[in-house]
């Protein structure tokens, strides 16, 4: 968009003319001229001017696609201001103070609410997609300079990059699949596995490339870290996307790898490649009703991909931590960064008053999440004593 910005001083008289004829470039409403570049309503102007000049973030709860009218352009501020960004209206004419603005009062006097957070019961959009199940991805609007999140910022971008590796793996795994619908499939145990030994190396290519310094150490430490780090991390990235998709209190279902769940109605289904399907079934069922535990608290909180990458590094270096000889200074820096940059984006969403309550509340889900990768370890240990498994998932990690 940047070959947009400006491009009014390029224009003849009958262009300009003809340019300010149009509505709004971002919501559709009556436009009032050039505004940081792009014809717009003064309502978007304003709105613009003071997400930038105030450093504000918002979160969209949906797929990013909410329709911006100038009916419900409050709607979302997350979506308003990605179209803005789309239309390319120009943020250094903001920081430049080279174009005021005034609002009309019923714009400018109405109190800035906290950034709004839409939850999947509540999405902003219209009543089709309401009625519409699919998955919606939360995305974070970053209007804050990158400077003050940049640990977050490049977790995210692995978070998001191992996802995205996820789809390419399953597309290679099912290519007659490709095209079709996203919606998650029941699997059994055997399909599980086999996403689950090319996922461990997608987690570690995401932990080299961004969760600095874990590139820094020999091969054999990585192993070891990962080894420790995979089945929390795992717990964590299933929990989150059971919420986002599975969100009901009382739903049995729960999101395994990309496009894959398990019913804990049909576990001996599930288990049905083992020695001992019924067994297995029986074995692990509590597994379910705790873990379900956590998924509540996650959709509860509304947690976002963020929190979850910012946590993955938390566990992450807590395990680095444990597992060193000698107290690492880098190490502990990189946590206290974390600690730091999460409680500036709370303070940014939530306010001074509530952003310790969110911090607390989304940093005690690492000791839950421990806690059900230790059971899912445990499990493990005596499904093989007990001759349940037929499984030789442990191999992976001999040939890793």
């Amino acid at each position: 968009m940047k070959g947009m910005r400006n491009s009014h001083h390029q224009m003849t008289n009958e262009q300009l003319q003809e340019e300010l004829k149009k509505p709004c470039r971002v919501c559709g409403h009556e436009s009032k001229g050039f505004h940081f570049g792009i014809v717009t309503c003064r309502a978007c102007a304003a709105f613009f001017r003071r997400t930038i000049a105030e450093n504000k973030i918002y979160l969209c709860r949906q797929s990013g696609v909410c329709p911006i009218r100038y009916e419900k352009r409050n709607m979302c501020r997350a979506c308003r201001f990605k179209k803005c960004e789309n239309v390319g209206m120009n943020k250094e004419d903001v920081q430049l103070n080279r174009d005021p603005i005034k609002p009309p009062p019923s714009e400018e006097s109405r109190p800035e609410q906290l950034p709004t957070v839409n939850s999947p019961e509540e999405p902003s959009t219209s009543q089709a997609v309401q009625l519409e199940p699919a998955y919606r991805e939360p995305i974070l609007v970053r209007a804050v300079h990158p400077y003050d999140m940049v640990l977050l910022n490049k977790m995210l971008d692995g978070y998001r990059s191992y996802q995205s590796c996820q789809k390419s793996l399953y597309v290679v795994k099912h290519p007659r699949k490709l095209g079709a619908t996203a919606d998650p499939e029941e699997v059994k145990l055997s399909e599980y596995n086999e996403m689950d030994k090319g996922c461990i190396t997608l987690t570690h290519q995401m932990l080299v490339e961004h969760f600095e310094p874990f590139s820094s150490f020999s091969m054999e430490d990585r192993l070891k870290f990962l080894q420790s780090f995979y089945i929390p991390f795992t717990v964590i990235d299933q929990c989150y996307f059971s919420s986002v998709f599975f969100p009901s209190p009382s739903e049995t279902r729960f999101y395994l790898h990309y496009r894959q769940y398990v019913d804990s109605k049909n576990l001996i289904t599930f288990f049905d490649t083992e020695n001992k399907p019924e067994e297995s079934a029986r074995f692990v069922r509590f597994l379910f009703d705790r873990t379900r535990r956590l998924i509540n608290r996650l959709v509860a909180l509304k947690i976002c991909e963020i929190e979850i990458a910012a946590l993955a590094g938390l566990i992450l270096w807590t395990i680095v931590t444990s597992n060193l000889e000698a107290e690492s200074p880098v190490i502990e820096q990189k946590r206290n960064r974390i600690y730091f940059e999460l409680h500036k984006l709370y303070f940014h969403l939530y306010g001074a008053e509530d952003a310790g309550v969110r911090f607390g509340g989304v940093l005690s889900i690492i000791s839950e999440a421990m806690e059900i990768a230790k059971l899912c370890k445990e499990s493990v240990a005596l499904s093989k004593i007990f001759n349940m498994t037929s499984d030789k998932h442990d191999l992976v990690w001999s040939e890793f």
